[in-house]
């Protein structure tokens, strides 16, 4: 799963997902595929994985959430687009082992 997220592979995601790949893998640093595509403004691939059932409340090692990730990294469009299918976990307020909220980095 972790190799298609970084090409916005969408068809090989759903493939894999079907096979019985995890999106809920995790890497080293407890970011899951959700997080890659994120970093790498893959919407459709975000899409995706939020409608496969991509846990939108993991927190990384990091204690870092979804939200960290969008505010970072996310085009407008691509905000707007996760905000629409997205089930939030923890609330924008959630602060990182920095001390920073996702809505201090989206203000």
């Amino acid at each position: 799963m972790w190799c298609a997220t970084y090409g916005n592979a969408v068809d090989t995601i759903r493939y894999l997902y079907d096979v019985g790949a995890s999106p809920e893998s995790a890497n080293n640093r407890g970011e899951t595929p959700l997080f890659a595509v994120i970093r790498a403004n893959q919407k459709e691939a975000a899409i995706l994985l939020l409608r496969l059932g991509a846990n939108a409340g993991h927190i990384t090692y990091g204690k870092r959430i979804f939200l960290h990730y969008v505010a970072w990294f996310s085009s407008l469009e691509m905000m707007r687009a996760l905000a629409e299918v997205a089930t939030m976990g923890p609330d924008a307020t959630t602060q990182d082992d920095e001390g920073w909220a996702a809505q201090q980095l989206l203000d």
